[in-house]
């Protein structure tokens, strides 16, 4: 009875280098990280299917997570579900990063800095970012300069390497009898029903 879905996007990003580390984020917020993101502005500002969509890379000190969630209206779950594919297979491929969304993302990283250490908790935390992750000491005086210097082809080719639509698990959370045969139209792979553990339940498999 659930008037929503949760679709879920997940896959295992190559181990975060911290040379690439501003350059990934800056991947990730041109795709799915802010309001103005490619998945979003489809989902959400073009078709209405949705309150807001956002992917993350989640710092950790091996291989980073590459996620995505959409809650979406439940009559819309598999087209959104087809939609989400659609961006994660085009961004590195026929549809790469432009110019235009990397001078859009470094003007926003670089504008935004100032508000990020005004207050002595957020210097602490850039401080603990840096000792967590190995950064160098000069990482955020760099930051502005190593932004403005990512060349298109750079996010592009970073792209390619780090966004692996053929590598991606999908979950998807709703009402079992309004999105299971649409999902399973679409053809995506193997599509498995589990119980709230995980576990995959008997007779479901494709």
């Amino acid at each position: 009875g659930s008037l929503q879905s949760v679709i879920v996007g997940a896959q295992l990003a190559h181990p975060a280098d911290a040379k690439e580390l501003v350059q990934l984020q800056l991947v990730n917020n041109i795709f799915g990280g802010t309001f103005d993101s490619r998945i979003n502005m489809n989902l959400r500002e073009d078709k209405h299917w949705t309150y807001g969509v956002r992917s993350e890379l989640t710092h950790t000190a091996g291989q980073w997570p590459l996620m995505s969630v959409a809650p979406v209206q439940a009559d819309k779950t598999a087209e959104a579900l087809h939609e989400l594919v659609t961006e994660y297979v085009g961004i590195t491929g026929a549809h790469p990063i432009t110019p235009a969304e990397l001078k859009s993302a470094q003007a926003r990283e670089t504008l935004a800095m100032p508000g990020r250490f005004e207050t002595a908790g957020e210097l602490a935390g850039a401080y603990s970012q840096i000792v967590e992750y190995g950064l160098p000491e000069d990482y955020f005086v760099t930051y502005t300069p190593t932004v403005l210097a990512l060349t298109t082809d750079e996010a592009n080719a970073l792209a390619r390497r780090t966004i692996l639509s053929d590598r991606q698990v999908w979950l998807v959370v709703g009402d079992l009898a309004k999105i299971e045969t649409p999902i399973r139209a679409l053809k995506l792979g193997e599509v498995y029903r589990i119980d709230a553990d995980g576990k995959i339940l008997t007779g479901t498999k494709p």
